[in-house]
C-alpha cells in the first residue's frame, strides 16, 4: 500500500516542485540548439533569445554539439 499523506503536504510539495521546475530551464549548464541550426549550442537568455542575439524555437542540445562562440564569449565578458 502507499503512504498516507496529508492533502496540505501534497499541495505544498507540488507547489515547490513547480517553482523549482520553472528555474531549471535557465540553468547555466543547459545548452540549446535553434531549429534549423543544429551546428551550435547556444546559451539561452530569460527572454527566449540566445546570448548571441539569434531568435527562434530552442530545444535542448546534445552534449556533442559545439558551443556557439558568440554566446559563450558574451558570457565571459
Amino acid at each position: 500500500m502507499g503512504e498516507v499523506v496529508s492533502l496540505a503536504e501534497a499541495r505544498a510539495e507540488r507547489a515547490r516542485a513547480a517553482e523549482l521546475s520553472s528555474r531549471v530551464v535557465m540553468h547555466p549548464a543547459l545548452r540549446w540548439v535553434r531549429a534549423g541550426d543544429p551546428v551550435w549550442a547556444h546559451r539561452r537568455l530569460r527572454d527566449g533569445r540566445t546570448a548571441c542575439g539569434k531568435t527562434g524555437p530552442l530545444t535542448l542540445a546534445d552534449r556533442t554539439v559545439a558551443r556557439c562562440p558568440g554566446c559563450y564569449r558574451a558570457a565571459q565578458r
